[in-house]
């Protein structure tokens, strides 16, 4: 096998990573120095393997997929000094990604290959060249300016549309209790346009224990479309999503939820996935 070949293949040994290193990772935490050391060790000690030269191009390209997968607790983002390469490198690289989408590729192929794709950052650079839209910073804007005429148009129009709305209404208004500000009103009219439009919201959402680990969520329950796993009994309490694609976790720690929703709604554009008839009427009004 061929050097080149060789490095296409290499796998982080995430097994071989202590317990301790992969909770804090799980759980977004910034392992401690002592842990950094270790990952570091394992990481060279496997790369030798590969062979004895190993390039600074090869030892970054690994530790992009190494951040990639946990950023909250291994990027350093400094005066952009992440952010300005992760934007560059997607750009540079948009083509590819565009021709192995379209010739479908597997999104475990797609995740293993573009690390940076299902990150909230990277997904927003891939979106904006594939729609010249600004994902977050468009949708913001228009939850800005229409969220709160569309929530009382809900509360006080659509209240006699039907008894499943008022039932949905009632129940959102209890779990909410006193909660305010823009993350839970999004919350409140996401979910009430699902029962405006008599859509199901576990079409969209996956309720999983607060504290679940990414392996611990019962992949064979959710759907093959993309999916938003709530880290709570209710969005509204929930602090921390998880986005599923293909029965498959991409993002384990997202830390909030109009980010979440952001990056589930981007990903039907993004790997050509089309809407699921349950779902059409909310996303095609989104």
């Amino acid at each position: 096998m061929s050097y080149s070949k060789l490095w296409r293949n290499f796998m982080i040994p995430w097994d071989k990573f202590p317990e301790e290193l992969i909770q804090s990772l799980e759980r977004g935490q910034r392992p401690s120095p002592r842990m950094r050391r270790e990952m570091v060790r394992i990481l060279v000690r496997e790369m030798m393997q590969k062979g004895p030269c190993i390039s600074r191009r090869k030892c970054t390209e690994v530790a992009q997929k190494v951040v990639a997968k946990y950023p909250q607790s291994l990027q350093d983002v400094i005066d952009g000094d992440v952010i300005g390469p992760v934007k560059c490198l997607m750009r540079k690289t948009f083509y590819k990604q565009r021709k192995e989408v379209n010739q479908g590729k597997s999104i475990k192929y797609l995740q293993d290959e573009w690390p940076f794709l299902f990150t909230e950052l990277g997904m927003e650079v891939h979106f904006k060249e594939l729609t010249g839209i600004r994902l977050k910073e468009t949708f913001t804007q228009n939850v800005d300016m229409k969220g709160k005429r569309l929530l009382s148009y809900m509360n006080t129009f659509c209240v006699n549309k039907s008894k499943f709305f008022l039932q949905a209404l009632t129940k959102l208004k209890v779990m909410r209790g006193e909660l305010s500000g823009c993350s839970e009103e999004l919350k409140e009219m996401l979910l009430l346009l699902l029962s405006y439009f008599d859509e199901k919201e576990d079409g969209m959402f996956y309720y999983v224990e607060d504290t679940c680990l990414a392996e611990e969520v019962q992949m064979d329950q959710v759907h093959l479309t993309p999916m938003i796993v709530v880290c709570g009994r209710y969005s509204f309490s929930s602090r921390r999503f998880m986005l599923s694609l293909d029965r498959r976790i991409v993002h384990n720690n997202i830390p909030s939820f109009g980010s979440s929703l952001c990056m589930m709604f981007g990903s039907y554009y993004c790997f050509n996935i089309h809407y699921p008839s349950k779902l059409a009427s909310t996303l095609e009004f989104l």
